[in-house]
């Protein structure tokens, strides 16, 4: 167990949630994840979008496992994540105050129902149709909506002033593009819809199923595939 004793970084910046957004839409590789809170109420209260994680650990589709700034140990995604997160387990003097924020750091995860193979190997799940079946990304300088005050924060969980400065750069500059373009909504220009009949017969599969004892539940949903007009081509 390490301490750390290093305050975080952080700035109430003058800008909407908007500009969240605005940088997870524009810029997906240096902020790669947007936790928005759509919804309204205590437990919806803030959205978080995390930038340039500092290290990454990935589940690939075929179960093979890749990292970035970070050694894979022998097992699967769930034994390096555990291994990783003790490997980095602090205990923080923060001289008793209260945090002004729930989150000050930590890791981003995602874990696809394909990893429940790791769990119980006689679980024969299907290949993940998206590159990647989990990921964990250890973050460091996100940005913070706390919906309920109206407020936007950019936050640095060890002081990195360079990279806070950046953020809080960012945040500004998206938020007056915001402005100057006034916001529009995005405009439909193809929907493709997965065929009705291909769904209902899911559906009379999943009962039957069910009827037979194999599943208690099962969740599905319709695919669509949308188009968004290019705003400048317009």
């Amino acid at each position: 167990m390490r301490v750390d004793s290093r305050a975080p970084l952080i700035t109430t910046v003058p800008v909407t949630g908007a500009a969240l957004r605005s940088l997870a839409a524009d810029h997906p590789t240096r902020y790669p994840v947007f936790f928005d809170s759509a919804a309204s109420g205590p437990l919806a209260r803030y959205s978080m979008l995390a930038c340039e994680p500092r290290a990454t650990l990935i589940r690939e589709a075929d179960g093979t496992l890749s990292a970035n700034h970070r050694a894979i140990i022998n097992g699967g995604f769930l034994d390096n994540l555990e291994a990783w997160y003790r490997s980095e387990a602090v205990t923080v003097v923060s001289g008793g105050e209260k945090k002004p924020l729930p989150f000050l750091g930590g890791w981003f995860v995602y874990l696809g129902y394909e990893t429940a193979a790791e769990i119980e190997p006689r679980v024969r799940m299907p290949r993940a149709d998206a590159p990647y079946s989990a990921f964990a990304l250890r973050v460091e300088n996100f940005a913070v909506h706390d919906l309920a005050a109206g407020q936007v924060y950019a936050v640095s969980q060890h002081g990195d002033a360079a990279a806070h400065a950046q953020l809080v750069r960012d945040l500004t500059e998206a938020d007056q593009a915001q402005a100057a373009s006034q916001a529009l909504p995005p405009t439909l220009s193809a929907l493709d819809e997965e065929p009705e009949e291909l769904f209902l017969a899911r559906v009379r599969a999943a009962q039957e199923y069910i009827a037979a004892g194999d599943i208690y539940q099962a969740n599905l949903s319709r695919r669509w595939h949308l188009k968004l007009q290019d705003r400048e081509a317009a």
